[in-house]
């Protein structure tokens, strides 16, 4: 609460991009907005009211103007629920409105099988025994046959639930994604975020690590993104290294680097900003296409994903020189065609092709790519408007009007449909091999 009365315009947009976030991934959960630090907002009474309403107003002004699923605090008039960790004061108020919206959800009363409640234990029970993180649908299917759960359809609708409520992660975006379940969930956060992380704020081992000669390997993942197998095995144990790549490249966290003697991974997520210096983006050169999400918002993720989903591209390749990538940058070779120049900005992307012969194919590569990550990970919430520049002139068009206009070097007679690369539950070799073959067939 300070933060909003000291510095409401970063407070606002902060509050903004998680409430996007919660509402692209979970639209109808109930938000309980939670104010910290009330004893912080002056000793007397009517000092403290005074604050909270100008706060209120700020939120309900600026922060609230999408229709986010808020739950109010009736009791006192608020937007919101001030609290103060050091002398609890509010804590009961939470705690009340927390199980009160809690019994309203549907699912609280939903009635569940007690079949399916005793293949959980089962399944975790055993996991736990063998001392295992996550277990193959075959598995879950055997133990659910001895319960007298036997229909595929019914253990989908098992799992799907118990994913729901937090018991287990099953994602189901793709055929290879759907064969494993993590029975662990805190595990794989854990392993994850070894990767995965903000050095300033969660140190690794690092001690541990130059122990097992890895010293240099750490500072190329802290410097460029880049990570070795040694490394990951090292920090996932070689027992979940397998599993833990597979589970990275499927969700687009993770991509191959093999451009030079040792192949290594990349981490889209952790690269570094641009230095002004490599920015070669120049508005006045190339063929170029812009993607802006300003409608709804950029989430998190999206940029760094669609990286990744072009460097694996390259890797695929012959003759791509190594490419050069940073947080809101990418300089991305296709072979000895020429290359794709991708750069960020705080609501949208652009794409530049230094080449017109790929125009075509690579506008139809990354709106296949932007299907499949929103398919995948995004829930299907993502809103973007395609637009493509005229050539010689600093202005934009759709891509509808483009494509009515036969707008070169975008549209020509022969040119395949725009995005017509089906992502849908696609495995992501599968949806890479298509893409290449997209991009090596001849127009």
């Amino acid at each position: 609460m300070r933060e909003i009365l000291k510095n409401s315009q970063n407070s606002v947009e902060y509050l903004k991009f998680w409430l996007n976030s919660v509402s692209l991934h979970a639209p109808s959960a109930p938000i309980l907005v939670v104010g910290t630090f009330l004893d912080k907002l002056g000793k007397y009474s009517r000092t403290k009211k005074e604050k909270l309403r100008s706060i209120n107003e700020v939120l309900g002004l600026q922060v609230f103007q999408r229709k986010y699923n808020i739950v109010p605090n009736v009791g006192r008039g608020l937007l919101f629920f001030p609290l103060s960790n050091l002398n609890r004061g509010g804590i009961n108020e939470i705690r009340t409105e927390i199980e009160n919206v809690v019994r309203k959800q549907h699912y609280t009363n939903r009635l569940v099988s007690l079949r399916w409640i005793r293949c959980l234990d089962l399944v975790l029970s055993q996991g736990k025994k063998a001392g295992k993180d996550w277990c193959t649908i075959t598995e879950v299917r055997q133990i659910a046959q001895t319960v007298g759960v036997r229909s595929h359809s019914e253990i989908d609708e098992m799992l799907s639930l118990f994913h729901q409520f937090g018991f287990i992660i099953w994602l189901t975006s793709t055929e290879a994604l759907k064969r494993t379940i993590t029975i662990n969930p805190q595990w794989l956060i854990d392993s994850i975020s070894k990767l995965i992380r903000d050095k300033e704020l969660h140190t690794s081992n690092k001690h541990e690590i130059i122990t097992a000669g890895l010293g240099r390997d750490l500072d190329d993942l802290n410097q460029s993104a880049l990570v070795t197998r040694d490394l990951v095995e090292f920090l996932f144990g070689k027992d979940h290294v397998d599993f833990m790549i597979d589970f990275m490249q499927r969700t687009m966290l993770l991509s191959e680097w093999s451009f030079g003697q040792e192949s290594k991974y990349l981490i889209p997520s952790i690269l570094k900003d641009s230095d002004i210096e490599i920015i070669e983006y120049d508005s006045g050169n190339g063929a170029v296409c812009e993607f802006d999400f300003c409608e709804m918002f950029l989430p998190a993720g999206v940029f760094e994903r669609v990286l990744c989903l072009f460097v694996a591209h390259s890797n695929r390749i012959d003759g791509s020189s190594k490419p050069t990538v940073r947080s809101d940058y990418g300089k991305i070779w296709c072979g000895s065609e020429g290359y794709i120049l991708l750069h960020k900005q705080k609501e949208s992307f652009s794409m530049t092709i230094n080449n017109d012969d790929m125009a075509a194919k690579s506008l139809s590569i990354i709106v296949s790519m932007l299907h499949k990550i929103n398919q995948d990970v995004m829930s299907n919430g993502l809103v973007w408007k395609t637009k493509v520049r005229l050539s010689g002139r600093n202005k934009f068009v759709s891509l509808e009007e483009a494509k009515l206009l036969k707008l070169k070097p975008w549209f020509n007679d022969s040119t395949q449909a725009i995005g017509n690369l089906n992502a849908s539950h696609l495995d992501l070799t599968t949806f890479m091999e298509n893409i290449l073959e997209t991009q090596l067939a001849p127009n």
